[in-house]
Formats: C-alpha cells, structure tokens, sequence
C-alpha cells in the first residue's frame, strides 16, 4: 500500500473513474431552533410569523459563520484555486469528523496549504502554513478506516504516517478511484486510509489543483505545487432556512383570537 508518510511521495497509477458513493447523512446543526418557530408559525397570524422569520434570522447570524448549506454540504474550504463543499459522514466516521470540525473550528485550517499534490492519486493539505511551518496538532486519532467508506474518487480522508493511528490533522481528497487504500486487515499494512466524506461541490476545483505544476518545495523534493495553493478558510455550514412563505398553515390548526378553532369545512 502506498504510504501517506509526510516526506515519502507516493506512486499510484490512475484508478477507474468517479464513482458514486452512497448518501451520507448530516445532523441538522439548527433543528432545534427550526421546531419552535415551526410551531409559532402554525398557531400565529400574518404579522407574528414576520417577526419570527427576522428572529430565526438574527438567531442565525449568531450561529456563526452564517452561510448556507447546498447539495448536502456540511463544510465549504476556500482555497486559492476556488471554493470545495464537503459532505461528512458522522454516522459511519465519528471520530473523523470530530477530529476534522474541532480543528475547523479552531480556524487551524486557514491560511494552510495544499502541500502535496499528485496527479492521478490525491491532493493532500492541513498541516503546513504558507512558509511551510509544520503546525502543533492535536493528539492522533483512532483509525476508523474499517468503516466500510471506500477511497474513491472525490472522497476526503485522513492523512497519516506508517503508523496506523497516527492522524491528526492533515486530509487528502482523492482524485481517482484508490481502493488500495482500503481497510482490508487489522495489520499496519492493512490498515488503510479513514474516509470521512465526499466532495459534493467544486471538482472542477479539485481537479485544477491536481494538475499544478510541482517540484521541490519547502522541506519535500517533490510533490509541492510551484505555485502555492492556500486554503483561505475551512467552515461550517447552516442548513438553509425555508422562507414563510414555503411554509403551509393547516387551516384546522389556525386559531381564532377568540381562542377557537376554525375549520376549513366552515369557511363555505
């Protein structure tokens, strides 16, 4: 199995083509806030619904950074080659994508580059500032490549060392199908790579990045892109808010003021 070690480039022939992973599901980081106002929005008129829409928006404004989800992402990384959106699996990589979020969160990500970068096999980043300083990391996670996530095309897995559970923050997007990286047995050469989700927006994105031109660079002798491809930021994404207007008031819900209940059958 070719090895993610830091200093030792690998060499892996092209793979198939993209193929399709199943639907990963993500938690709803606003539901709790969704449930009550749904609520109000049944039981209220015209001009509290208004004001529980700009409340639910102000609230997503603290709720920090307030940009919206699409096609299923849960993070969007900004990088100098453009914008990449990442769908994570938290179900089937828990630890992974904790891992991943908390570093996220702490903004470590900003400002790092893409350091290794080969063509028909992955791209790699997380780890290294623009001056090629080596950045303090957490403490290493467990492996969760036996989590039946496959290293296909387009898929974000964690980078480590020869040892098996030695990742910390670094990732790679792989760019073709790399199946060999696959968990197959609980041995150090078997271990594989932890998949921890997908791109769900920007291959085009992807795509560029793995075609830069590359040399030495910094402390590699190879694999560093010429040119220095920066991720700018890594964060979370809100789940997009439905407008008032999407929503359907049951006319057999609505109250009256006088506190009864219309019915739908008695507006003849």
């Amino acid at each position: 199995m070719p090895s993610m070690f830091i200093d030792r480039p690998c060499t892996q022939g092209p793979g198939q083509l993209l193929g399709r992973f199943s639907e990963f599901a993500s938690a709803s980081l606003a539901g709790a806030y969704l449930a009550p106002a749904q609520r109000l929005f049944l039981q209220s008129g015209k001009h509290i619904r208004r004001a529980v829409v700009a409340s639910l928006s102000a609230t997503a404004l603290l709720l920090a950074p307030a940009t919206f989800a699409e096609d299923g992402a849960d993070v969007q990384l900004d990088t100098s080659y453009g914008r990449i959106l990442l769908a994570l699996d938290e179900q089937r990589a828990p630890v992974s994508v904790e891992n991943f979020l908390t570093y996220v969160d702490d903004d470590f990500y900003d400002g790092t580059l893409f350091h290794r970068v080969i063509e028909g096999f992955m791209i790699q980043g997380g780890g290294y500032t623009e001056s090629y300083m080596h950045k303090q990391t957490r403490s290493p996670i467990r492996n969760e490549a036996d989590n039946g996530l496959s290293n296909r095309a387009y898929s974000i897995a964690m980078a480590r060392t020869n040892e098996p559970h030695s990742a910390t923050s670094q990732f790679f997007i792989n760019t073709v199908d790399n199946r060999n990286l696959d968990h197959t047995d609980p041995s150090a050469r078997g271990w594989g790579y932890a998949v921890f989700g997908r791109v769900v927006d920007g291959f085009d994105v992807v795509d560029r990045i793995s075609e830069a031109v590359t040399g030495r660079g910094g402390p590699f002798s190879r694999d560093a892109p010429k040119e220095p491809i920066i991720i700018m930021s890594v964060k979370r994404l809100l789940p997009a808010v439905a407008p008032a207007t999407d929503i359907v008031t049951d006319p057999a819900e609505t109250r009256l003021e006088d506190g009864s209940q219309a019915s739908a059958a008695a507006t003849n």
